[in-house]
């Protein structure tokens, strides 16, 4: 998950139908007449002919193809962050007022929102939890209030982070897995709050994506270094050769973290926080002899971009 920008004035033409408000008026009394085509964005194109959604196509290029919450390259689906229909082990009937709410819309990989292995219903808060007549003003709703980021609906202070809100890094780092199955998600702001919560809630620990992570960042990081280390050895190259090799492979690190288009931008960018966090991940999966070497020279890198 990383910190998201998505302009919530500025929503697609079906979320701002102005027949709007008669619509969510009709679904308060049947949820069943919540329209999949109208939050996914569904249309034909004039030109081409070509059936088209511009709500998915928007989230797309907002996440750059990715998932809001794993950050995988996927298909996507359209993800209510606030389900819309029911919220398991309560009594909430759901936010169907949000239904077509641009700040409720997020795109996810099947795996990260399934019901059962991943999000689907769930959504614990810590607060009061919001309910139609909530967002009412003068007996309509109200669309200010049914922005994520604006009370009532900020005041539930939800667990499940929200990409478009909250700061992912700020709540979530990563460990080398207890059982050496890949990079695990940790929380930051304590047991069983946010971070933790929302690893749990998406299920983002699960065992594919403990190896992608990885396989997509760690893994290449750690085979140039062991290259490097090869032709030093070997005497194909000298030590400041050597150096090189290792400051060119951190500077491709630390310049991969603007490259909004990867995969797993928090994981890129959380290995250039500190020296620390690059030991912990990294140079720890080396072998005894180059981890020393390896440290040093990253430290060297990361405080000569720092001074």
């Amino acid at each position: 998950m990383r910190k998201v920008n998505k302009n919530l004035t500025q929503k697609p033409s079906s979320l701002s139908r102005p027949d709007l408000l008669d619509l969510l008026k009709k679904i308060e009394a049947d949820k069943n007449l919540i329209n999949t085509d109208i939050y996914r964005g569904k249309y034909k194109d004039e030109h081409t002919q070509i059936i088209r959604e511009e709500v998915v196509e928007a989230l797309e290029e907002i996440y750059h193809g990715k998932c809001a919450y794993c950050e995988q390259h996927t298909y996507t689906y359209i993800e209510h962050y606030r389900p819309k229909k029911r919220i398991i082990n309560t009594h909430h009937g759901g936010y169907f007022w949000l239904c077509y709410e641009w700040s409720n819309l997020v795109p996810t990989c099947h795996e990260c929102n399934k019901i059962g292995g991943g999000k689907g219903d769930k959504f614990p808060i810590k607060n009061k939890r919001s309910t139609y007549e909530d967002c009412l003003w003068e007996g309509k709703l109200d669309l200010q209030k049914c922005i994520a980021n604006q009370p009532p609906l900020i005041d539930e202070n939800p667990y499940l982070l929200h990409p478009e809100i909250d700061n992912p890094i700020d709540f979530l780092t990563f460990e080398i897995d207890s059982q050496y199955q890949g990079i695990a998600l940790k929380g930051l702001d304590g047991h069983n709050e946010r971070g933790e919560q929302t690893i749990e809630i998406c299920n983002l620990n699960r065992k594919e994506l403990l190896r992608k992570r990885q396989e997509s960042v760690i893994y290449p990081i750690l085979q140039n270094i062991k290259l490097a280390f090869g032709l030093l050895s070997n005497q194909k190259i000298n030590t400041t050769q050597f150096q090189d090799l290792l400051f060119a492979e951190f500077e491709q690190l630390f310049q991969q973290v603007k490259e909004l288009k990867l995969s797993f931008t928090l994981l890129r960018r959380t290995l250039i926080v500190s020296p620390s966090i690059f030991k912990s991940l990294v140079t720890a999966q080396l072998s005894d002899n180059q981890q020393e070497i390896t440290q040093a020279f990253f430290e060297s890198y990361f405080n000569s971009i720092h001074t």
